[in-house]
């Protein structure tokens, strides 16, 4: 029985599984002899598949080789790389998602605490604190050419990305996730999403590998696991892990002063509908105030009684369809113009619109008005500039903006920010 059984696996010097066999468990039998015909290594691992028991084991001897009178060395494998996993944590993050940890000016402008060597790809424990995130990196070495599923189970949310083609930090993807909720710990199928597909791998190559997970409160975890050969997932083990230099290079240039978008603020103006917004005599032109954003997002529950006009560039970071969306408190519209050149205001009362707010939205809900607040497909192209804004006004109570939109793959919906966006002119 593959699940309450015994594996047994016969290493060779470089920690990879040359042969693996499953033995019943049975408690009260004293030995138990197992044969590897043809099969020569250097020790042998006994591991407890997808159960905490503990094995009833006293004492593992390697016995020989058949037709040899030599004995098996029974050393430990030769370690020829560094072996770990780098885990870098950034505190006081708001939100619950990923994306509010990964859209924060935490994580984009600023360096994480100390960083911290993993044995394995799972935390310890299940408490290190509330409002944070953290991200971990290591590649992955196979022990062995074949199918491979990756999972994740965190709490709260997470992201698992990887690079399937080998090494390389920029040649990653989402390969599985959790958002809306949390896994308990071991627990890799609570969500369809916390698995990837299947990857086809090779022995003794380095595959690189972040996960992400963000805690709000209570308790919290991360761990990444992989099944191959017919087994139920494990939490990748050390031997199998290569301990990078540094993560991949967050998406900000922090030298760059130019990944910036423009707000302006009217403030002392009544009214909670965009009609109020139009009839103060100093919009557009005359703003209270004009500040940088580093995405296409205000604070939220900042004043009442006032007006927001977020303007930007934004840069598609690859050639496909992107739908925008946009929330806010109270009414907000979306203005898109297909030019890096004109960025001439807009009739703001009668130019069409890409999405739109009719009433309020909490902060980042972005499907209360369906078919309001999202834009249809639009073809971008990789590199080019478009230009952007979003108007919102405020009258009392809750007040937020924030502009998002989904590309490729993504399965939530992002706020645009880093280097997807440029200060207009």
């Amino acid at each position: 029985d593959k699940i309450s059984g015994v594996r047994v696996e016969v290493l060779d010097a470089d920690g990879s599984a040359t042969a693996v066999q499953y033995v019943a468990y049975v408690q009260d039998l004293p030995t138990y002899t197992l044969e590897f015909n043809g099969v020569f290594g250097s020790a042998v691992r006994l591991s407890r598949p997808n159960t905490s028991d503990q094995m009833h084991v006293a004492e593992v001897e390697v016995i020989g080789v058949r037709g040899s009178d030599t004995a098996a060395p029974t050393s430990a494998p030769t370690i020829d790389f560094p072996k770990g996993v780098l885990m870098e944590t950034w505190w006081n993050i708001a939100g619950v998602s990923v994306d509010d940890f990964r859209n924060s000016d935490q994580y984009l402008y600023t360096n994480p605490g100390p960083p911290e060597i993993l044995e394995t790809l799972e935390t310890s424990g299940n408490d290190r604190g509330n409002y944070f995130g953290s991200r971990l990196c290591t590649y992955i070495v196979p022990p062995e050419d074949g199918d491979y599923k990756l999972f994740i189970s965190s709490d709260d949310y997470g992201q698992l990305w990887f690079n399937p083609e080998g090494e390389d930090k920029d040649g990653m993807e989402q390969v599985a996730y959790i958002s809306g909720g949390w896994s308990p710990k071991n627990n890799f199928y609570m969500f369809d999403s916390q698995q990837s597909r299947v990857f086809t791998l090779e022995a003794h190559t380095k595959y690189y590998l972040e996960a992400f997970y963000k805690e709000h409160g209570g308790g919290d975890h991360i761990q990444v696991a992989w099944a191959h050969g017919g087994v139920p997932p494990q939490v990748i083990p050390s031997v199998n892990t290569w301990l990078p230099e540094s993560c991949s290079t967050r998406p900000i240039d922090l030298d760059d002063g130019n990944n910036r978008a423009l707000v302006d603020y009217y403030m002392s103006w009544g009214g909670s509908t965009l009609g109020h917004l139009f009839g103060n005599p100093n919009f557009p032109d005359s703003p209270t105030s004009t500040s940088e954003l580093l995405y296409l997002e205000i604070s939220a529950n900042q004043f009442d009684n006032y007006g927001v006009r977020i303007r930007s560039f934004i840069v598609a970071p690859v050639t496909g369809e992107y739908t925008f969306y946009i929330s806010s408190d109270d009414q907000s519209r979306l203005f898109f113009r297909d030019s890096d050149v004109d960025t001439s205001k807009f009739d703001y009362e009668n130019h069409p619109y890409i999405a739109h707010v009719p009433d309020w939205t909490a902060s980042r809900q972005w499907a209360k008005f369906p078919d309001q607040q999202k834009s249809i497909p639009i073809q971008l192209v990789e590199g080019q500039k478009y230009y952007v804004e979003a108007i919102m006004k405020e009258g009392g109570g809750g007040d937020n903006l924030a502009v998002g939109w989904k590309y490729g793959t993504m399965t939530e919906v992002q706020v645009i920010g880093g280097l997807d966006i440029q200060m207009p002119e």
